[in-house]
Parts: C-alpha cells; sequence; structure tokens
C-alpha cells in the first residue's frame, strides 16, 4: 500500500515476504518527535498484509514560542515543517533600529523544536547630550538621555529661579519623549527666569512722626 511521507521497497511482494516502511524526516507514526518512524508489513497466505499500513504522521511541534510585543497565532498548534510568522508591534523591530526589520518567520523543526525565533526589539533613540542640550537654564539626566528607547519619557526640569512660563513659577518640569520612528520628541518649550512682578514703591504714612 501506499503510504506518505514514508520510503520503502516498491518492488511486488509474495507469501511471506516483508517491507519496511520507513517515515522521512520529521515524520513518525505518532507525531511525536522521537518516537517510533518505522513498520513492517508481512504478506499473508490470502495476498493480504497481516499488519495494517501505517501513517507517517508530522511531527507536533506545539504552539508558538512566545515573543513579547510581537504579533502571531498564539493559540495556533504548528506542525513540522509549517512556518511560523511574527510582526513586531510599532516602535519595534528585531535588530532596535528605526527602519529595522518589522518581523520575521520562524519554522517548526523535525524534532519539535522551532527554529529562527528572534525578539522585537525597542527602537532606540540614539542622541548626543550636553549639559545645554534642552537649554542652559535646564537639567536632566544625561545617562537616560543618551540611551533612550521607545516608548521612554526624560524628564526635563528647570533649574531654580526658572520656569516653563514667567508668570506660573511652579510649571517646571516638561517630558522629552522618545517616540516609534527613532527620533525624540521635544516639546516646544524652554526654561526662562520667573518674573517677581512690579516693583512695589513703599511709602512712610505722613500719620506717624519723622525723625531726623
Amino acid at each position: 500500500p501506499l503510504v506518505l511521507h514514508s520510503t520503502y521497497g516498491p518492488r511486488p511482494l509474495v507469501y511471506k515476504e516483508s517491507v519496511t516502511y520507513t517515515c522521512d524526516t520529521g515524520y513518525t507514526l505518532t507525531g511525536k518527535a522521537g518516537d517510533k518512524d518505522y513498520e513492517t508489513l508481512h504478506c499473508g497466505w490470502d495476498g493480504e498484509f497481516t499488519e495494517k499500513a501505517p501513517k507517517c504522521l508530522p511531527v507536533r511541534v506545539g504552539k508558538p514560542t512566545e515573543v513579547g510585543h510581537a504579533k502571531y497565532e498564539k493559540e495556533r498548534v504548528f506542525y513540522y515543517p509549517e512556518e511560523i510568522k511574527y510582526e513586531c508591534e510599532e516602535g519595534y523591530t528585531t535588530s532596535g533600529e528605526a527602519g529595522g526589520p518589522g518581523g520575521f518567520v520562524a519554522k517548526a523543526m523535525w524534532d519539535g523544536t522551532v527554529s529562527g525565533v528572534k525578539s522585537c526589539k525597542p527602537v532606540a533613540c540614539p542622541t548626543e547630550t550636553t549639559p545645554g542640550t534642552f537649554g542652559p537654564d535646564a537639567r536632566f539626566d544625561a545617562a537616560l538621555a543618551g540611551s533612550m528607547v521607545y516608548p521612554e519619557v526624560l524628564d526635563v526640569t528647570c533649574m531654580p529661579g526658572y520656569a516653563l512660563h514667567k508668570d506660573k513659577h511652579s510649571d517646571i518640569k516638561y517630558g522629552v519623549r522618545c517616540v516609534k520612528d527613532g527620533k525624540l520628541r521635544v516639546p516646544d518649550v524652554k526654561c526662562v527666569r520667573i518674573d517677581c512682578g512690579d516693583r512695589k514703591s513703599t511709602r512712610l504714612n505722613s500719620s506717624h512722626p519723622r525723625y531726623l
């Protein structure tokens, strides 16, 4: 009999002769990696085989390897030699660089494993910063500023005596965001000197005596 995904001797058999079916790589009699992958049939006196023809089943790999920040068929069961497609979410690539590969294809292997699995890394926003990058009157974490990745936010704080608006003295902080295209989104603001208001003149009360 014909058995798919196997090799065997094609010549006709006579009584008492036998034929061995050997499953192809990636196939076993149970579909489980490492299980028996061959079966021998014997030709009986009535011209029929004494055993049932085997079935060579593809090795079951199971559900895909988990990959963070990626879209894929998480609940589907895969078998050899199927491919598993992963698509990184926005702001993530396999290289961690803006414009890098936005996904990859893994493969269900003959031994029940998955080959070619990568990770989806957050896009980096490389930038060289100096104390005056966001203005001479602002301070920030320089170490974080030089290694930001999507979607991190860098807090920038005005130095004492400065605010984002001269009349709003408590408004002293803003955020610089690393966005999905690998660039820094900097608000259109800057730290300015606070305004203490008009200087009030003081006058002596005429009802009080003056002493010379």
